[in-house]
């Protein structure tokens, strides 16, 4: 564990859109203390995914927005892969042999960008978060199965799109199970969206939460002793400004939980230096 004077402050799960905020989301996280961002792929309205065109456009979006936020003095990397939300409007289009073909070929798109200096990971891949049919949940398995194989292979990690694990209690189980399968180190799966009581190494079953850092959830991440990344999954949406939290709400949280004593430099540099090295392969103190 190394000490670092407080600093860094890392937001793992924060998405950028050239029609939204863009880089006056950056702006404002690092105003308030933040220092290093994933930057998470996510759908863009700019881009009707039907092909491997589309999403190689929409790749090159996410890439492109944290090349810029790295302009603006933060470091930054990203992250790609199929979002799990497309599939039920795919397979309407196509037909679910077809539509997980494509999603199968965009992970292996998206695995070959790791390693290019801003991919450094696999995500949002996972499991579609609303009420579907066996089938299409199924189908969904088998594209995260591939992902989770190719995480392996590359030796990164995958940030992970599911339902809660509150109305699925067998969710962390079943993901752990499908990542030991592939054979990826548990603590690579990055369980995205997390409430606090997921950083309980006992309910965790090995993934690493990505905790969503509301004041309730980081204090009861805190208090169960386990390690956790924090989160706004600010989605840059201009119909729903600053929805799920503001871009800036990571650096005020650890303002925050230091004021309240919740939070010693012992401990921030665990949260914000050791675990993210671990899980992300990156060194956080000198922002490469």
């Amino acid at each position: 564990m190394r000490a670092m004077g407080w600093p860094p402050v890392l937001d793992a799960h924060l998405h950028l859109d050239p029609e939204g905020s863009g880089m006056r989301a950056v702006e404002a996280f690092k105003r308030q203390g933040g220092t290093h961002l994933l930057v998470v792929h996510k759908p863009y309205h700019s881009v009707n995914i039907k092909d491997m065109g589309s999403y190689r456009r929409s790749y090159e979006i996410t890439q492109s927005m944290t090349l810029k936020a790295r302009e603006k003095g933060i470091a930054a990397w990203c992250v790609v892969g199929p979002y799990p939300g497309d599939l039920p409007a795919l397979v309407e289009r196509m037909g679910i042999e077809k539509a997980v073909d494509l999603q199968r070929r965009a992970m292996r798109e998206a695995a070959s960008l790791v390693g290019n200096g801003t991919v450094i990971g696999l995500g949002e891949i996972g499991r579609v978060h609303f009420p579907v049919s066996d089938e299409l949940m199924e189908a969904c398995d088998k594209i995260l199965a591939e992902g989770f194989d190719l995480c392996r292979d590359s030796d990164c990690f995958a940030v992970l799109h599911t339902e809660s694990p509150g109305d699925n209690p067998t969710l962390m189980g079943h993901l752990s199970e499908m990542c030991s399968d592939s054979g990826l180190e548990l603590h690579k799966a990055v369980k995205h969206h997390s409430p606090g009581y997921l950083a309980d190494p006992a309910k965790s079953e090995g993934l690493t939460p990505s905790v969503l850092s509301t004041r309730p959830n980081l204090k009861e991440a805190l208090k169960s002793g386990g390690s956790f990344l924090m989160e706004t999954d600010f989605i840059d949406d201009p119909r729903r400004p600053d929805f799920v939290l503001p871009p800036d709400t990571v650096p005020k949280r650890i303002r925050w939980l230091r004021n309240q004593g919740l939070l010693d430099e012992e401990s921030h540099s665990r949260l914000m230096i050791d675990l993210p090295e671990k899980v992300l392969g990156v060194q956080m103190d000198e922002g490469t």
